[in-house]
């Protein structure tokens, strides 16, 4: 039944209420919804705007809008997570982006990432390290292999891993008296 277990959100406001408890743990969950051909069968998506979109996520991915600093991505992801929409949020605050403190920067190395779309078994959720543009927040060269899946690394072979994407400048104004 987890297939059919689907947080919509837009605007940072849940499009769903209501849940009930389900499974041998009684684990209380958003209300199945219904679909007419089933969301684990689905093998596209179609939307249609009477405006563009930015970026389009699915699953439990953390994006944002482009063009966001780092601590309004993080106020964006917030606004739209279990701490803000209870159960019906898309993910914890803590996989939110890390910022260089004090700064509108990212910190190069997010040690917090949850699996993408090439994770399709619910039992292989384990966390990313990824490396990023410090001013973007954007997945290095758009690189997937300066993404790697955090237990099978140690975190200093992430932070050498991501050296390439540390600007010391924009660091050390997080860290000026």
């Amino acid at each position: 039944s987890q297939p059919y277990r689907m947080n919509w959100i837009f605007n940072a406001a849940a499009l769903q209420s209501g849940t009930e408890t389900v499974g041998r743990m009684s684990k209380t969950r958003p209300i199945k919804v219904t679909t007419k051909y089933g969301a684990h069968k689905a093998r596209t998506f179609t939307v249609s705007t009477t405006s563009s979109l930015d970026r389009f996520s699915f699953g439990k991915c953390m994006t944002w809008p482009g063009g966001l600093t780092c601590p309004d991505a993080r106020a964006w992801t917030g606004a739209r997570s279990t701490t803000s929409l209870g159960l019906f949020g898309a993910y914890d605050t803590i996989f939110g982006a890390t910022c260089v403190d004090g700064t509108d920067y990212y910190q190069n190395v997010q040690a917090q990432v949850l699996p993408d779309e090439t994770r399709t078994s619910g039992l292989d959720m384990r966390k990313f390290c990824c490396c990023v543009d410090m001013t973007t927040g954007l997945l290095y060269n758009n690189d997937r292999s300066y993404c790697i899946v955090r237990s099978s690394y140690n975190g200093e072979e992430c932070s050498e891993m991501c050296e390439v994407t540390f600007e010391a400048d924009k660091f050390a104004e997080g860290t000026a008296p």
